[in-house]
């Protein structure tokens, strides 16, 4: 399967975080990239995200999950 996939872009005001399957240095990676907007109005990758192994993604979200639940817990979400 070619890489990039891109799964998602999550609105994040005026930019977006996009959320992709990336490969660096011949291993499949998990993206999360904060983009923005050049002057030709196309997506840019910014100086902000997060790129890990493929192998860690089950360990992240669960770690996600575990924060979602915890925020409900709190009453920072619904």
């Amino acid at each position: 399967m070619p890489l990039p996939i891109t799964i998602t872009d999550v609105p994040l005001g005026n930019e977006i975080v996009r959320i992709e399957l990336v490969e660096l240095h011949n291993s499949p990676m998990f993206s999360a990239w904060r983009h923005f907007k050049n002057d030709a109005g196309q997506w840019q990758p910014g100086n902000h995200g997060l790129t890990f192994s493929i192998k860690r993604l089950p360990d992240v979200v669960a770690a996600f999950e575990n924060a979602l639940n915890r925020a409900r817990e709190e009453g920072l979400l619904p």
